[in-house]
């Protein structure tokens, strides 16, 4: 069974797999490919994320999705250690 979709996918900022090329998802944000923590939502990209040029979680008309960061595993190290982690290398 899938868990809940990304919370990107709510975001305004996110582009398209078509549009990139790229094989992995990305959005302005990210343009190098979009952080494990922030597409598996075990990190609220509504926060400031090392690496994100600034640039958060922003509406592409639909409310931030209140499924996105339910019920994660208090396990999962949801910060972000340092920048280079998500650059996107």
């Amino acid at each position: 069974m899938l868990g809940p979709l990304s919370q990107c996918v709510t975001c305004t900022r996110m582009l398209s797999w078509m549009v990139t090329g790229l094989p992995a998802a990305s959005c302005e944000a990210f343009p190098g490919g979009i952080p494990d923590a922030v597409w598996t939502n075990t990190f609220d990209h509504r926060q400031e994320m090392p690496g994100d040029h600034g640039l958060r979680w922003e509406s592409n008309g639909q409310p931030f999705p209140d499924w996105a960061l339910a019920e994660q595993d208090d396990s999962a190290d949801t910060a972000p250690d340092d920048e280079d982690e998500y650059a996107g290398a």
